[in-house]
């Protein structure tokens, strides 16, 4: 990623498959970098992005639905506040969050600190699960390459 005179972001996910008790186990096959596009602190939108996990089941046991959850950011800490980094030595942050809509109302979480996972319904071994990320507007910013990185785990 490339970027000249503003920002440069990205969200890592990471992956964690948690066996079921019974014969069915998921994977996420395919998971998403968030990349959004360069921050501009004088854009008074917020900014945003879209991506898409894969997640694969299999197994003798029947699987209607599973939870996805999001965990907390590794630079805050934090589900509700979560903050990408700036790289190097850098000390900026921008605030940001994972949705579980596009239309960016329902936070995506684990299960804890007031937070929900995504319930996912199913009627197939491969489910592909949609994931939006804000940044706010309004930043104070410095030009920089951010990232962040948040564990995704797939609860069957």
């Amino acid at each position: 990623m490339k970027c000249n005179l503003k920002p440069c972001v990205a969200v890592v996910l990471l992956a964690v498959a948690v066996p079921a008790l019974g014969a069915s186990v998921c994977t996420i096959q395919s998971l998403p970098t968030l990349g959004f596009p360069s921050y501009d602190v004088f854009v008074g939108a917020p900014t945003v992005t879209s991506g898409i996990a894969t997640i694969h089941c299999t197994g003798s046991g029947s699987l209607p639905s599973f939870t996805v959850g999001m965990g907390q950011s590794a630079t805050s800490n934090s589900i509700s506040g979560r903050q990408m980094a700036e790289s190097g030595l850098g000390t900026g942050r921008l605030n940001y969050n994972i949705y579980k809509d596009g239309g960016y109302s329902n936070l995506w979480g684990d299960g804890t600190a007031g937070t929900t996972p995504l319930v996912v319904t199913t009627s197939g071994p491969n489910t592909t699960v949609p994931i939006y990320g804000k940044i706010d507007p309004g930043q104070d910013a410095p030009v920089g390459n951010y990232k962040d990185t948040v564990i995704m785990s797939v609860n069957p």
